[in-house]
């Protein structure tokens, strides 16, 4: 058949023409269903997270009984325990002693803890600026509640005890029993020879209190 009569054969007739032009491959419409999700991770992906395996928390068991009921057992999970706080580093002691003497009334004493019936009194003392100089001696605190003597603390110091540059102080603590609500104490420093001998009144200071 001759090329113009193909072509009019084809124009003239359809199904002439469906006879013999190759069938194409039409691909099924995909549905959304089909379609792949970007956010769902693959195979590959679940595996890797099954795989991890995970320490189950460690458990009590717990035995409860009623009078008149069943006997219960359950376990119930123990909360890991919390990590401890870091400690907070010492620096150094918060004093100034720029133009203050040794042994002189230089700072307030303070309530620093309140019981029931009692007060802690609290109070530094600077001792020496340095060692050079220094004789050994006992510094004395002696604590008053109104006209009565409730409690003393002694410290003795000599050259060693100084530090060698720097300034050495003493704080001088004592737990005070007490009567009143509220009120004030009375602390009363001396310096005396080494055997404790000899006291010499240096200052008195006082502070406030109030019972909770």
């Amino acid at each position: 058949m001759s090329t113009i009569a193909f072509v009019l054969a084809l124009a003239l007739n359809p199904a002439f023409a469906a006879d013999r032009m190759p069938e194409r491959a039409v691909s099924p419409p995909v549905s959304e269903e089909d379609e792949p999700d970007e956010d769902e991770p693959d195979d590959e992906d679940v595996a890797d997270v099954r795989d991890v395996k995970r320490d189950p928390l460690p458990t009590v068991t717990i035995t409860t009984k009623t009078p008149g009921e069943d006997e219960f057992v359950f376990e119930e999970p123990i909360a890991p325990p919390t990590p401890p706080v870091a400690a907070v580093q010492p620096g150094p002691v918060a004093l100034d002693v720029a133009g203050k003497e040794a042994l002189a009334n230089n700072y307030p004493a303070s309530i620093v803890a309140v019981d029931r019936d009692a007060v802690v009194i609290e109070l530094p003392v600077l001792v020496a600026k340095s060692r050079a100089g220094t004789e050994p001696f006992v510094l004395i605190a002696s604590v008053f509640v109104g006209a009565t003597k409730v409690g003393e603390v002694r410290q003795s110091f000599e050259p060693a005890s100084l530090a060698e540059f720097g300034p050495t102080f003493a704080f001088m603590k004592v737990s005070a029993p007490v009567v009143d609500a509220k009120g004030e104490i009375k602390i009363v420093v001396a310096k005396a020879k080494p055997d404790g001998t000899g006291a010499v009144p240096l200052f008195t200071q006082t502070a406030a209190y109030q019972l909770k």
